[in-house]
């Protein structure tokens, strides 16, 4: 008979507090959640971010919670990988209504609805985890984030085009070098814009 000490819990248990973990982060019960993780439990997080025991799970929470205060995980399934370890396929969804930092890259609030596919890779033994490891598409998280002005864009992309025509009929080579050092600026403020989640906080 299995007892809440076996080091390998059967499929279905282990299923069973996978599915209560998550329920009890949706519901914003965070210290019944954080209670499954040993003192000793590594949590990885694919941003970098690693963290112990159940204090390190409130802290990453908060983390996110923060950024994300309508955040939900979604199962789409659990699978067992054998040693007592288990694969959970989630969808993560919530509004970016809150600052998300990691490291020196700071994302202000740009109240976007994101959905993002999510693993997470559990090890348990007996009722807790040992391991949590989450994984996602992280570009694609900060495509969904970054909120381009196209208005700006554009004005650089005239700017480039300006230039661009100058350069073509300038034979001054230190005219030439003024027109490609003005461009190369325009062209660089033209990717921020695209892609404003290259530039860190200063």
């Amino acid at each position: 008979m299995e007892t809440l000490r076996d080091s390998h819990p059967r499929s279905e248990t282990a299923e069973a507090l996978i599915r209560a973990h998550y329920e009890d982060f949706n519901g914003r019960r965070l210290q019944a959640a954080s209670a499954r993780f040993h003192p000793d439990a590594r949590i990885e997080n694919i941003t970098g971010q690693v963290a112990c025991g159940a204090d390190g799970f409130l802290v990453l929470a908060h983390h996110w919670l923060t950024a994300f205060p309508d955040a939900r995980l979604v199962i789409e399934s659990i699978r067992p990988r054998g040693g007592g370890m288990y694969d959970a396929e989630i969808l993560a969804e919530g509004t970016h209504s809150g600052t998300l930092s990691f490291g020196s890259w700071s994302f202000k609030p740009s109240n976007v609805h994101v959905r993002i596919p999510a693993r997470e890779l559990f090890q348990i033994e007996g009722s807790q985890f040992r391991l949590a490891s989450l994984s996602f598409d992280l570009q694609d998280l900060v495509r969904q984030l970054a909120a381009v002005d196209t208005a700006k864009l554009l004005e650089h992309l005239a700017h480039i085009r300006q230039l661009g025509e100058c350069l073509s009929v300038q034979k001054d080579p230190i005219k030439q070098r003024e027109l490609i050092d003005r461009l190369g600026r325009h062209l660089d403020d033209a990717r921020h814009a695209v892609r404003p989640y290259f530039r860190a906080n200063q």
